[in-house]
């Protein structure tokens, strides 16, 4: 009978673990659980705060990279929430022909330079690909010529306290949970 009583006292013990303490002690939260929900299954908390933050949300960096050929390679580098999006490599090495000109006899000499869109480039001496985080990019280029803040945005954070429970402590950012302690 004793070890009946243990193992039920343990399968009770091991769920609330993961079962989050409300008083209601029914819920179980994660991360990317809304707001409302969360309070719905909780019910009120005994304190709420709200505050603000600005966060990027897409930014351009910019490097310049020695082209084995002569010159150097412009590669911009486009964010967009915390992955790269695109990636523009140009080269400064010109591609220089001769063209005559039939009428006047004369021979000008036309000039490209290639740009292109890019997926993935090693570019730096590592990979880099779209979805890297601009950690990813630092690591494998360094830190960019330049840095220029294309769009931010305000997000909302609330944080709900609950007494007499762990965890205790709750965040929001713009309406979802993402940390608790």
């Amino acid at each position: 009978m004793r070890k009946i009583s243990l193992l039920i006292l343990a399968c009770i013990l091991s769920t609330q673990v993961f079962a989050l303490p409300c008083k209601n002690g029914a819920a179980i939260f994660t991360n990317g659980d809304s707001l409302n929900t969360f309070e719905n299954n909780c019910g009120q908390p005994n304190s709420s705060t709200q505050s603000s933050k600005t966060v990027t949300v897409s930014e351009k960096w910019e490097y310049y990279k020695p082209d084995p050929q002569g010159g150097n390679y412009k590669m911009t580098i486009l964010f967009r929430n915390n992955g790269i999006q695109n990636i523009t490599v140009k080269s400064n090495t010109q591609n220089c022909t001769p063209v005559s000109q039939s009428i006047s006899g004369t021979t000008h000499v036309t000039c490209t330079t290639s740009e292109v869109n890019l997926t993935s480039t090693p570019i730096c001496g590592q990979i880099i690909q779209t979805d890297n985080t601009p950690g990813d990019v630092i690591s494998a280029c360094g830190n960019p010529a330049t840095r220029e803040i294309l769009e931010t945005k305000t997000i909302v954070i609330t944080t709900l306290q609950y007494n007499n429970q762990s965890p205790s402590t709750f965040t929001f950012e713009d309406g979802v949970l993402t940390d608790w302690n």
